[in-house]
This record gives structure tokens, C-alpha cells and sequence, in this order.
């Protein structure tokens, strides 16, 4: 299954540490990634506010603060989705708990294939309506996703 990954953080440092973690030969050898863009850029986004010193009359006593969020997109192909989703749930909240995950998971064209309802039948003898109801629900979700 292919999974794309963006990270972001406000910490630059803490963000470049994960990815060093992440691209190490051991971390990928033992959940048997295979990278295809690695540590693609984001636009970084600048957040700037202001806020009044006094609380009174006061217009002209302000203060501005800013801050930064980098972002970073991985790609890569995972044979095991369930253990490279727990693994990299625990060391987000135990190692790099300042970053921030979004994962999307995209799979692969077979699925889509075996679950064509035209490839099913009904046979009079054995009447399997609810297993073949099933199927048609599943190939209508992925068609609706599709669209």
C-alpha cells in the first residue's frame, strides 16, 4: 500500500531530526520501506499577530509575534500498513511530540479489479444474495471514492 505522509512543525530542528530518524537503515529495514520522493518541500507558512500592551486607550503600545510552520511530504510504499501505523504512532508520542501527522493511504489497483460486481454471479442452487450484496456495496463505496 502507498502511503503519503506530510509532517509539519513549528520546530524546524525537531522536524529534520525526525526525518534523520526516519531514513535510517534500521527503521527502514525493519518495517521494509521503500522510499519513492523523499523529503519533498513545503511552502512554509508564516503566522504573524498582534496584540495591545495596555489594556486601556493605548493603540500605539502593541507587540507582534510570529511563528512558523515547516512542512515536509514523504512517499513510499508499505507491505504492512497495521505495524507502520503503530510504529510511527509510538514514536511520534514518545520521541518527536511536537510534530504533526497527516497519512494518506492509497491502495493498490487490484483491489479495485476483485471487487467488479460483473465478476460475480447468482447461481440458483446456491443462493448467496447476502455475500453478493456485500460486494455490490463495497464496489459502490470505491466507485463513489473514485468519482
Amino acid at each position: 500500500m502507498f502511503v503519503i505522509i506530510d509532517i509539519y512543525s513549528k520546530n524546524y530542528k525537531s522536524l529534520c531530526n525526525f526525518l534523520e530518524f526516519f531514513f535510517t537503515e534500521k527503521v527502514n529495514n525493519k518495517l521494509m520501506l521503500s522510499l519513492l520522493k523523499i523529503k519533498y518541500q513545503r511552502p512554509i507558512k508564516k503566522k504573524i499577530f498582534t496584540v495591545l500592551k495596555s489594556p486601556h486607550v493605548n493603540k500605539i503600545a502593541q507587540e507582534q509575534f510570529e511563528y512558523r510552520i515547516y512542512k515536509k511530504r514523504i512517499k513510499c510504499f508499505v507491505p504492512r500498513i497495521s505495524i507502520f501505523l503503530m510504529s510511527l504512532k509510538k514514536t511520534r508520542f514518545s520521541l518527536f511530540s511536537d510534530l504533526g501527522f497527516k497519512i494518506k493511504l492509497i491502495s493498490n489497483t487490484k483491489i479495485k479489479n476483485s471487487l467488479n460486481v460483473n465478476n460475480y454471479s447468482l447461481d440458483n442452487n446456491q443462493l448467496n444474495l447476502i455475500h453478493y450484496l456485500k460486494i455490490f456495496e463495497i464496489s459502490g463505496e470505491f466507485i463513489l471514492k473514485i468519482k
